[in-house]
C-alpha cells in the first residue's frame, strides 16, 4: 500500500507489525497499561485507548538523536508508546474509514456553478458590437462570502475529516470561440446603470448567433473551486474542483435601412 507521505510502497503486515495509513506508521498492541503522558491518536477525550508502540515515517533528525532508520525487517527504527483506540484502521486488516469520510465531507459542501446572469438579460437579446456584463449571483454555496465547511467522522475509532472550499474564479465560454476569465463573481447590473462595464467581467460579439443552432450561443460558466481538508485537526491537503452552468444566449445586430 501507499502511505500518506512515504514515497515508497510499504507492507501492510511485517509480523506482529501492522501499518496504519491515518498514523503513517507502523503499530502493534502492546499488554501494558497506558501511561497518561503518552501522547494518543485517534482517541477522543474520555475514550478507552489501548497501549500500542509505533514506529513512524518520515525520518526525522534532532539535536538529541540520530534520523530514524530502517531495520532488517522493513520497519522504521525508533519508536514510541501512544495510546490509541482498540482497533485502529489499518490494524489486523480493518480497512481505513478516511477515504469514505473525505468523500462524504466533500460532497456534502455542494458546491454549485455559477448562477449565470447578463445584461442585456437572457429573456432579450444581445446586440453585436455592444458589451454584455456577466456575474454570478452570490452567497449560499453558488459564490459564498465565507468559506464552505463540512465535517465527516467516524466517533467510534476517532476519525475525523473537516472539508473547506472557497471559490476563485469563473471562467466564461462565450459560445463564439471567446473565453473571459473573472477572477470574482462580477458587477451585476441594476436599472439605471449604463451598458459600459465597470470591470473586465463583459464580453463583446462580434457577429450575431443566428447561425447557430437553435440561434443561440450556449455560454458555459465553470467556476473553479480551491478545496481543502484536515484529518484529526490536522491539515492534509488541497485541490482545484471545477463545478459549470449553461445558458443559451442570443445576440441580434441592428438592421440599418438606407432609402
Amino acid at each position: 500500500m501507499d502511505s500518506l507521505t512515504n514515497p515508497w510502497r510499504v507492507h501492510c503486515q511485517a509480523g506482529e507489525w501492522w501499518f496504519i495509513s491515518d498514523w503513517d506508521c507502523y503499530a502493534r498492541a502492546r499488554n501494558v497499561p497506558v501511561d497518561p503522558d503518552w501522547s494518543s491518536r485517534g482517541v477522543a477525550p474520555g475514550e478507552d485507548s489501548r497501549a500500542f508502540e509505533i514506529r513512524c515515517y518520515p525520518p526525522q533528525e534532532n539535536e538529541e538523536e540520530e534520523a530514524f532508520f530502517i531495520d532488517a525487517f522493513g520497519l522504521w527504527a525508533n519508536s514510541q508508546m501512544i495510546a490509541g483506540p482498540e482497533n485502529p484502521p489499518g490494524y489486523n486488516g480493518t480497512p481505513s474509514v478516511i477515504p469514505g469520510l473525505w468523500a462524504d465531507a466533500v460532497n456534502a459542501l455542494g458546491m454549485r456553478g455559477p448562477e449565470i446572469r447578463t445584461a442585456p438579460p437572457v429573456e432579450g437579446s444581445a446586440l453585436v458590437n455592444l458589451p454584455v456584463w456577466l456575474w454570478t449571483d452570490t452567497g449560499g454555496n453558488i459564490w459564498p462570502d465565507e468559506p464552505l465547511h463540512e465535517v465527516a467522522a467516524a466517533p467510534e475509532v476517532g476519525q475525523q475529516v473537516d472539508a473547506f472550499a472557497e471559490p476563485l474564479r469563473i471562467e466564461w465560454d462565450m459560445g463564439d470561440g471567446q473565453t473571459v476569465t473573472c477572477e470574482g463573481p462580477g458587477d451585476a447590473w441594476a436599472p439605471g446603470n449604463t451598458f459600459l462595464p465597470p470591470s473586465d467581467c463583459h464580453h463583446v460579439y462580434r457577429r450575431t448567433s443566428r447561425h447557430e443552432p437553435g440561434g443561440t450561443y450556449e455560454i458555459i460558466a465553470i467556476t473553479t473551486w480551491r478545496v481543502w481538508w484536515w484529518i484529526n485537526g490536522d491539515e492534509d491537503g488541497e485541490l482545484e474542483i471545477e463545478v459549470g452552468s449553461t445558458l443559451d444566449y442570443q445576440v441580434d445586430e441592428i438592421q440599418v435601412l438606407s432609402r
